[in-house]
């Protein structure tokens, strides 16, 4: 099971990560409600919200990905560009 599994929805989140330039920079604090404790900046890439739907084969490693991300993954995969996509850890 995915250490990502939601019990709520009962859904596996989409394994992708899109960047998002308006979070370059932003401030990453600690533990909720602490403003006074920065523990770095955020880096601007993060992970997609949508659910799995599609189990999409990356140089020999499965990722289940949501249809939109499971569409430019192809795309990416047939350029030659695979080694330039993230993933959730």
């Amino acid at each position: 099971m995915s250490p990502f599994y939601s019990p709520a929805t009962g859904t596996v989140p989409c394994a992708a990560l899109w960047y998002d330039a308006r979070s370059l920079g932003r401030p990453i604090y600690g533990p909720p409600g602490r403003r006074d404790h920065l523990i770095g900046q955020h880096d601007g890439w993060k992970p997609c919200p949508a659910a799995g739907t599609e189990l999409v084969d990356v140089d020999g490693t499965s990722r289940l990905v949501c249809a939109d991300h499971a569409r430019q993954t192809y795309a990416v995969v047939a350029a030659g560009l695979a080694g330039r996509l993230r993933w959730r850890p």
